[in-house]
């Protein structure tokens, strides 16, 4: 454990890569750390009125993406640890940032309700803008899937999820669950499944079949209650697609078998010791 910030830490994100932790702050400072003995290599200090938001790091390469209150964005070189690019596209806070798996595209939330895609391979050049007119103020959450071929993201009043084709950003497919409000979504790594978390702590199964027309309703396999006594505030599937791990407004992370094959895997720890909720994960 390391008392990183004079304030609560507002994101964190991990490159595996260059082997590094980023950190950022609500006392407007962004850290970076080596992930193995927590030593400080890097500091980057933000006005007080513009804190980071949300710090985001690439699985591809050594690229981190941090979004601000103001809707700027800045992109650093884990290894050089200097920023190489910096823009503001709209004036709303950056609530969510997703790295696509084969270094292609960067897509981008606004709390107005816009998604920005841009293409990492072309001098970060925007491509397209999704808008919805009916953004919830709190749910933002996207997802790509690991071969690249989808983005999907929470749509208007955070009761829909919209999932579009990335090799023309047109739309496939849309989920509706109106009487659900989705807090966050995430493509398993198995390449068939994508999990949607609820409010009401609720895990929704639903299955994808890229060869599905956009007329289709895409098929729930699993609807798995009560992962938590309190609201959920995240989840988190594992790499080898083994393990869901879900943190609770309750201040417990639990460990659960993908599968959902019983309950708390009985080798697995139920942790605990912060009155302060997790909020996020990174892996």
């Amino acid at each position: 454990m390391i008392d990183s910030h004079t304030a609560d830490l507002s994101d964190i994100g991990f490159n595996d890569l260059t082997n590094t932790l980023l950190t950022a702050g609500k006392d407007s400072s962004i850290k970076i750390w080596h992930a193995e003995t927590m030593t400080l290599m890097h500091e980057f200090n933000t006005s007080e009125q513009d804190p980071p938001t949300r710090v985001v790091s690439s699985r591809f390469d050594e690229l981190a993406a941090v979004g601000f209150k103001s809707g700027f964005l800045r992109i650093i070189d884990m290894k050089d640890l200097k920023v190489i690019h910096e823009t503001m596209l709209f004036q709303s806070q950056v609530m969510d940032i997703q790295f696509d798996k084969i270094g292609k595209f960067m897509a981008v939330f606004f709390r107005n309700g816009k998604i920005v895609i841009i293409n990492l391979q072309k001098e970060f050049q925007p491509v397209k803008n999704i808008d919805y007119e009916h953004p919830n103020a709190h749910y933002f959450s996207m997802s790509f899937s690991d071969d690249g071929a989808f983005l999907a993201n929470i749509s208007s009043n955070a009761n829909t999820v919209t999932i579009w084709e990335t090799k023309n950003f047109s739309l496939k497919w849309f989920i509706d669950l109106t009487g659900e409000l989705i807090s966050k979504i995430q493509f398993a790594p198995n390449g068939k499944d994508m999990l949607v978390m609820t409010t009401s702590c609720k895990l929704k199964y639903i299955r994808i079949d890229p060869l599905s027309s956009p007329s289709d309703e895409l098929e729930t396999v699993r609807d798995q209650y009560g992962l938590a006594d309190k609201e959920c505030s995240d989840f988190f599937i594992t790499p080898n697609n083994r393990f869901v791990i879900v943190a609770g407004k309750d201040g417990m992370i639990r460990v659960y078998d993908y599968f959902m094959r019983g309950k708390i895997l009985p080798q697995q720890q139920v942790f605990t010791g912060h009155s302060i909720n997790a909020e996020r994960f990174v892996v």
